[in-house]
């Protein structure tokens, strides 16, 4: 069936909630290879994303209701499946395309139901494999204090077993990738784009003027819980006051149920802000020195990005996919140990040199603009989705890209 594909062929996107379709779509439509889009937001939220409107494919009630049932503190057993209620609709809509990439869970309901057609099936990837996924975070369960999970939850397995029906696996950075191919993936069906940030909207913020008697302000952008590393910003936080710092750690986001608890013992040089949105984040970025995403496990990190773009060096954990955009010492760090003897040595130089933040956080913009805006990601979707269009073109009854 794949002998009339030439350089490109529609694709159709299913998305629960994630922001990055409005690029991918875009990007997609780019090179005339945009199918519908099936999300479960409203309408209205994935044409703000500039998606054609001619493709959308809304199903938001699910969400909506469950927004509902936590306003009201309903019991959870009268909240839906929302990934189940849109692989449903999509179901329904038939998805005419020979292609379907699916993000988030909700092809553990889609692929099985396609295990013996002819489609293409596409999983992309925000994270790394679930496996990998599920060991980091009780990682971060572990160092919190929390009592570890022993045995892989079921949600994991079917996650684990559905993917194993991809042709092609949508890959935001190389740890996602390499999570993949050690589980027995071809790295030839990865289809490896290091996700943008808008440069534009995230303009550089001269910081070459702020007054040196006022904190170093550390910001972390994301939920904020155990997997976004809240342990380590704690443990920042708390070395940063034992060593007389005048440094403060701002999150904003909002909290997992875990981190209420955590929170309640933090020290007063880290506080929560709660959700800013747009031009509010924006100003929190301006308002910082620092950016810093500790997280247990994080595909890429959009935020990183974000930071760097309005001139911030970039701190990320070594569990961050992120970290391919850091270059050490020149546009931020990576930390592989959060002790304070390892802060003392790595972070705390960078504190006490408003010089050197400056001149990393000129270098970070710069990163941005060399290899993370809408154009480069643009042209890595296509390039990668056209080789895996010429693929499909040549090669007959494609199996899935595990290999055991």
């Amino acid at each position: 069936m794949f002998d009339a594909i030439a350089n490109s062929a529609p694709v159709d996107l299913v998305v629960e909630r994630q922001w990055h379709v409005g690029i991918h779509a875009r990007a997609l439509a780019r090179f005339s290879a945009l199918g519908m889009v099936v999300g479960g937001f409203p309408a209205g939220r994935y044409l703000a994303q500039g998606v054609p409107s001619a493709a959308i494919h809304a199903f938001p009630y699910p969400a909506i209701w469950n927004h509902f049932c936590s306003k009201a503190r309903l019991p959870d057993f009268l909240r839906l499946n929302e990934p189940a209620s849109l692989a449903q609709f999509a179901l329904a809509n038939n998805l005419p395309s020979a292609f379907l990439c699916c993000y988030a869970t909700a092809y553990r309901y889609l692929f099985p139901k396609f295990r013996h057609s002819n489609k293409i099936l596409i999983l992309e990837r925000g994270s790394t494999h679930p496996e990998f996924y599920f060991q980091q975070i009780e990682a971060a369960r572990r160092d919190a204090g929390f009592p570890p999970r022993k045995q892989l939850p079921d949600c994991v397995r079917s996650e684990t077993e559905a993917g194993k029906l991809a042709h092609f696996i949508g890959s935001g950075s190389a740890m996602i990738t390499e999570s993949y191919t050690k589980r027995g993936y071809s790295r030839e069906r990865i289809l490896e784009v290091p996700w943008c940030t808008d440069e534009t909207f995230f303009g550089f913020h001269d910081r070459a003027n702020r007054p040196n008697d006022t904190p170093v302000r550390l910001l972390c952008v994301g939920v904020v819980g155990l997997r976004k590393g809240l342990w380590r910003l704690l443990a920042i936080a708390r070395w940063a006051k034992k060593a007389n710092l005048s440094l403060e750690v701002v999150v904003v986001g909002p909290l997992e149920p875990e981190a209420k608890d955590l929170l309640a013992k933090a020290p007063e040089n880290l506080s929560c802000i709660g959700v800013h949105k747009g031009s509010a984040l924006r100003e929190e970025f301006h308002h910082a020195d620092l950016y810093i995403l500790p997280s247990y496990e994080e595909g890429f990190g959009i935020s990183i990005l974000e930071g760097m773009a309005t001139g911030l060096p970039a701190i990320v954990s070594e569990e961050t996919g992120g970290r391919e955009a850091i270059e050490e010492g020149v546009n931020g760090l990576v930390l592989s140990d959060f002790s304070d003897a390892a802060l003392e040595d790595r972070l705390l130089p960078l504190v006490l040199d408003k010089e050197q933040r400056l001149a990393m956080g000129r270098s970070a913009r710069q990163t941005v603009l060399n290899r993370y805006t809408f154009a480069h990601y643009a042209a890595g979707i296509e390039r990668e989705y056209k080789r895996m269009f010429a693929l499909c073109a040549e090669t007959k009854n494609l199996s899935p890209a595990y290999q055991g």
